[in-house]
């Protein structure tokens, strides 16, 4: 029987061609069947630097048959298993946009274990010569980063090839704030909505994003250390109502009442929490906010000057 070749080692060969060629076992597949990387050069000389080199990238790593997988393959893969169950769907929109227009049509055919810096680096060069913004080929590079170090993880690829590229620096755009006399304005015209006081109050004082303050109810404030504890978020869609992470409450995907009763917005838990001083009103509570709502919501903010969510 033949000697089953140890993880790691290699061996040299002549061609019929005349080129040596060099095959290292780099990892098994499930049925045991070895998996090769292989050098070539034109003389056994040359060679053995080549195969040292490639020892030295794969020592101690020993990769799966999932290594064959091409980048869109994994991607999509990616986007199944790790993101859509932990990110909030928009959030899950982006990513898909960013793999799909700017990272599957260069890169997409490539194998995992061939994807390459230089490789990976010509793509960014090409976003920035197309006219994208340095925020969108920052984030691009923030997507394939992750979805390749979950590779890594996954024993498919040995090291992450986005490690050594070149990205654009974070572009910052200026805020605009409400000075004190503005501030005061808008505070006056919040007191004559009772309704809306608490809304805009907690939004003024705390800086929480729209979909977080939609998102909260009155049982998220301890009103005797006056603290707000911030569980969940609101977001516009076709999606149902999801509470993750507490499957014992309404709206969860896994509890009865979620097939019958669908909602238009799904909620997912923010991670952030942050005390504040909130005052109660007779008015309904925030989680009872509608799109209309929202749409009066920004035009009192209008009339102080700036939009609610410039806020700092």
């Amino acid at each position: 029987m033949a000697k089953r070749r140890a993880q790691g080692e290699g061996s040299v060969s002549k061609r019929a061609d005349g080129r040596w060629q060099g095959r290292v076992v780099i990892g098994r597949k499930e049925n045991g069947t070895p998996i090769y990387k292989f050098v070539f050069a034109k003389t056994q000389k040359e060679l053995l630097p080549k195969m040292r080199e490639v020892l030295r990238e794969y020592e101690g790593i020993s990769l799966t048959s999932e290594s064959n997988l091409t980048l869109e393959e994994w991607l999509e893969q990616w986007l199944k298993d790790y993101v859509e169950t932990s990110l909030r769907p928009t959030t899950v929109q982006n990513y898909r946009h960013m793999c799909r227009d700017y990272l599957i049509p260069p890169l997409g055919g490539k194998q995992l274990r061939k994807l390459t810096t230089p490789m990976i680096q010509a793509v960014y060069n090409g976003l920035q010569k197309r006219g994208l913004s340095n925020d969108t080929v920052r984030g691009t590079h923030m997507v394939l980063h992750e979805a390749l170090e979950a590779a890594v993880r996954g024993h498919m690829i040995p090291r992450n090839p986005t490690k050594g590229t070149t990205i654009p620096k974070k572009e910052y755009a200026q805020k605009q704030i409400l000075n004190n006399e503005q501030l005061d304005r808008f505070l006056d015209v919040i007191k004559t909505e009772p309704a809306w006081y608490d809304f805009f109050y907690t939004e003024i004082t705390t800086g929480l994003r729209r979909g977080e303050i939609c998102g909260l109810r009155w049982e998220d404030l301890d009103e005797v250390t006056g603290q707000l504890r911030v569980c969940r978020s609101v977001h516009a869609g076709p999606q149902r109502r999801r509470h993750r992470g507490n499957e014992n409450r309404a709206g969860d995907p896994h509890h009865p009442s979620a097939e019958q009763h669908p909602q238009p917005a799904a909620q997912t838990p923010p991670d952030v929490e942050q005390p504040v001083d909130l005052p109660r009103s007779e008015g309904p509570g925030p989680s009872d906010l509608t799109q209309r709502g929202l749409s009066e919501a920004e035009g009192l903010a209008a009339e102080s000057g700036a939009p609610v969510h410039s806020l700092p």
